[in-house]
């Protein structure tokens, strides 16, 4: 047998080789056009052949002809390969004849230069029965490929300069006529270029993939560095770390990866300078097996200096991963176990095609254990990306693995803190705007379009945060009678803070930044109800301080302290407290006014008439906090405001019954006026029993009406209608009657007016009480045409005439561990709200600020 060896043959493309027996009679081989390096078998009984080129007239081609012959054995060599290319055995033609077990054949290979390597991608072949194996390559030695056991070679690395590729029981295939054997090949640097099989999995260590050394680059004015890893485990994902590649040696350099060891495989990364620190480096590139195949090339080398620290990395994981979604998968589900350790932290990423989004749940999970941050989910699928749409702590808040956390993108990434048990699944949707998570930042949210019969927004806690959020609704429309809307604090157990039902405006909620909750649209969807306008559009901001609580100082350097809820003078927030601690700093040196404890005069909102005067230092806590029941119509409140103003003097004082009580007006004051405030209460708590009302005497020398000024209340407020005494203090003498168990006394007075006033105050009893025993029925009430009382039982049986009743305002004392707790109570009864205040009071005597809170 004969066979030529084509080490290489440049031909155009209308030349033509000819092979014939000796007289040329019979033709054995033709061709036109190139010929890539393989070997032609012939198959004749003729001991000389004739091998006829015929040139064509183009004189534009550069030819070569480099081919060898052989009839002693059955093999060829092919050395001083140095550049990229294909090889093929046999070339096939109609008188090939191998008849018998076949034919055996070796061809060896080798690269021209002792510092470069051959790398080898055997491409679809057929051997008609036989096998070939290979000498000298990584992974592949001593493998007899394309047998029942074994498949062809994903790829073949040289260990030095040379493979030896060993066919066995060769036969011509009647029914395949293309190649038996195609070896495409090319040259890599034998010094940084390498197959990798890695051993342990979950390991911390990096693997470091090979890169020319210094001493390298000062030789190279080109160079392709390959290294092909994989991992024993089949089970194992390896993943590309750029963290510690600071920069391309060169700026052409480029860097490919690809998912598996064959120079076919799905690509993953094209690298290239310009793209490695603002998109490559923050994302995770993990193998969708076992496998990884990385690649470094630079045509052009200029810089000849490398540094230590500049590494590409692989770490070998068994958990986590990329994972894609096509056309036909709506579906994926995880389970992750603690069986082997995972390295930490597990990473999932997901992308969808745009114009879906991805949502994750949790459903049929029993709470993990552990302490802090268990699970992170990210709506981008960067190393680097700032705030996670939600952090899901171990043994906190367990009810949110009811609700699926969505998307707000076509990404999604899980970052897994912990070793636990959990199943999770992520699903693929339209992206409708119907399902949301609230970011970090100002966030929107709509629910519009096709009707959706039940949506959801997550609004995540922040874990270890004291910020505040602000969810508002700048559109709500509910057309039909079961269209409403909930919302739901995620706590250790679900609670329902509000849900509403045919209303058009809601006021702002306000909501604390640690803790999750979910706005649920429930809507009633028809076919005629198919395509609606926007049903909710709704935002939260968030503010990094909390707005609902605050300690406020006041001394008697402050004119006057403001409070007053978010945004007034508009909505009152609902689902909300707010609360206030004043304490009183006092560094005045004047012994009357250095005590820490202060009076307060409290003024509330809208129809609420002026509070209480109390004692400092106090704790006030409005709430709006809405019983979760459907509410019809419009809710609204209005805003508060409150203004903290220091007072010269005053305090709080008991009577004792049988022990007159005496107050002294100040003998000097501090500046250009004085104002003081007292509040004086008998002794028993309950404030209508029988002798426990008040009764006081003015005494006052006379003095000019630019002196004291003094205003007495009648209950334990300020306001007009309770006002009792007002004028100069000369103009009072005698006795005065209180119609409860407590009196106000305001006096203001100037330098040039002060005089030595006193009151003498003692308790009394009463003849006869209103009909809602809340005051004491004096004669000055009697058919005065004024609603003393406040249920007009002072102008029963008189000719006033009375209005119909108007809800009740309702004031309640009650002593609690030597605590005062002052509630007020008042009903709206168009919304069904109840708005209320508590100020906690020490029992303690001092000198006074009074504070003043006007509604919307």
């Amino acid at each position: 047998m004969l066979h030529l060896d084509i080490q290489s043959v440049r031909l155009g493309g209308n030349d033509l080789l000819r092979v014939t027996t000796h007289n040329t009679r019979t033709l054995l081989y033709e061709h036109f056009g190139q010929l890539s390096p393989g070997v032609i078998l012939i198959t004749t009984r003729h001991k000389v052949v004739r091998v006829v080129l015929t040139l064509s007239p183009d004189r534009d081609v550069d030819r070569e002809w480099d081919v060898g012959y052989n009839t002693k054995d059955l093999s060829a060599q092919f050395t001083r390969i140095d550049s990229a290319g294909s090889f093929v055995f046999p070339y096939y033609h109609k008188d090939m004849d191998l008849k018998g077990n076949g034919l055996d054949f070796n061809l060896l290979f080798e690269a021209k230069s002792d510092t470069k390597k051959l790398l080898m991608n055997v491409a679809d072949s057929d051997l008609n029965g036989g096998t070939v194996s290979f000498r000298f390559v990584d992974k592949y030695s001593e493998l007899n490929l394309f047998d029942a056991n074994h498949t062809k070679p994903e790829f073949l690395l040289s260990k030095g300069q040379q493979i030896l590729v060993m066919v066995r029981g060769f036969r011509k295939s009647d029914t395949n006529p293309g190649n038996a054997l195609r070896l495409d090949y090319e040259m890599v640097n034998s010094r940084c270029s390498q197959y990798e099989l890695l051993q342990d999995i979950d390991s911390p260590t990096m693997v470091n993939m090979q890169l020319p050394t210094e001493t390298d680059l000062q030789k190279l004015t080109s160079y392709k560095c390959v290294n092909i890893v994989e991992h024993k485990y089949e089970q194992a994902k390896l993943l590309l770390e750029l963290t510690h590649f600071s920069q391309f040696i060169n700026t052409g350099d480029i860097m490919r990866v690809l998912d598996g060891i064959s120079r076919d495989s799905q690509p993953m990364a094209v690298i290239e300078t310009q793209l490695l620190n603002t998109y490559w480096r923050h994302k995770y590139l993990y193998s969708t097996a076992n496998r990884l195949w990385i690649s470094y090339e630079s045509q052009h080398v200029v810089n000849t200096s490398q540094s230590k620290g500049n590494v590409i990395g692989v770490r070998s994981i068994s958990q986590g991963g990329n994972y894609r979604f096509n056309e036909t998968t709506s579906l994926m589900a995880l389970e992750l176990n603690t069986k082997t350790k995972p390295l930490l932290p597990i990473v999932y990423t997901f992308d969808a095609d745009i114009g879906y989004q991805l949502v994750v749940d949790f459903k049929d999970n029993q709470i993990p254990p552990g302490n802090g941050s268990l699970l992170k989910v990210y709506d981008n699928t960067d190393r680097t990306y700032g705030q996670s749409l939600i952090d899901l702590q171990s043994q906190t808040y367990p009810y949110v693995y009811d609700y699926a956390i969505a998307s707000n993108t076509n990404q999604l990434m899980l970052k897994i803190s912990q070793w636990v048990d959990i199943k999770l699944t992520v699903r693929k949707f339209v992206a409708n705007g119907c399902n949301a998570t609230a970011g970090d930042r100002y966030t929107s949210y709509s629910v519009s379009g096709s009707c959706q019969p039940l949506c959801s927004w997550l609004i995540p806690g922040r874990p270890n945060t004291t910020g505040t959020r602000i969810l508002h609704f700048s559109q709500l429309s509910m057309d039909m009678p079961n269209d409403y809307v909930e919302l739901v604090r995620v706590r250790d157990n679900l609670t329902k803070l509000l849900v509403v039902q045919g209303v058009t405006r809601l006021p702002d909620i306000m909501i604390q930044s640690n803790e999750t909750h979910v706005l649920t649209t429930k809507r009633q969807c028809s076919n005629k109800t198919t395509e609606q306008g926007q049903f909710l559009v709704a935002s939260v901001s968030n503010l990094a301080r909390d707005v609902t609580t605050s300690i406020i100082k006041v001394n008697d350097t402050v004119s006057t302290v403001k409070l007053q809820t978010y945004n007034f003078p508009d909505s009152y927030p609902i689902v909300t407290n707010f609360a206030w601690e004043v304490i009183s700093t006092n560094y005045t040196a004047v012994d009357r006014i250095a005590s820490r404890d202060k009076s307060v005069q409290l003024q509330n909102v809208a129809s609420l008439s002026s509070d209480m005067v109390l004692t400092l230092p106090f704790w006030a806590k409005l709430n709006a906090y809405l019983v979760a029941q459907v509410y019809p119509g419009k809710l609204d409140l209005a805003g508060v405001s409150a203004t903290l103003t220091p007072l010269k003097c005053g305090g709080e004082y008991q009577v004792q019954t049988g022990n007159p009580l005496i107050i002294h007006m100040p003998d000097y004051i501090i500046g250009n006026a004085y104002r003081c405030l007292w509040k004086v209460t008998a002794a028993k708590d309950y404030p209508y029993y029988q002798d426990n009302n008040l009764e006081f005497v003015i005494h006052s020398p006379q003095f000019s009406s630019t002196g004291g000024y003094l205003n007495v209340y009648d209950t334990n407020s300020i306001r007009d209608k309770s006002r009792i005494i007002y004028g100069y203090g000369y103009d009072f003498h005698g006795k005065h009657k209180s119609s409860t168990n407590t009196m106000i006394i305001e006096y203001t007075v100037a330098e040039s007016g002060l005089n030595n006033i006193y009151l003498n105050v003692t308790t009394i009893g009463c003849a006869t009480m209103c009909n809602n025993q809340e005051r004491c029925l004096l004669k000055r009430f009697k058919c005065n045409g004024q609603n003393d009382c406040g249920d007009w039982s002072d102008e029963r049986y008189c000719d006033t005439p009375q209005p119909e009743p108007t809800p009740r305002t309702i004031y309640v004392h009650t002593g609690v561990s030597g605590w005062i707790v002052v509630g007020v109570i008042v009903t709206l009864s168009m919304a069904g709200i109840v708005v209320w205040v508590v100020v906690r009071v020490a029992r303690k005597r001092g000198f006074g600020y009074a504070t003043h809170i006007d509604g919307e």
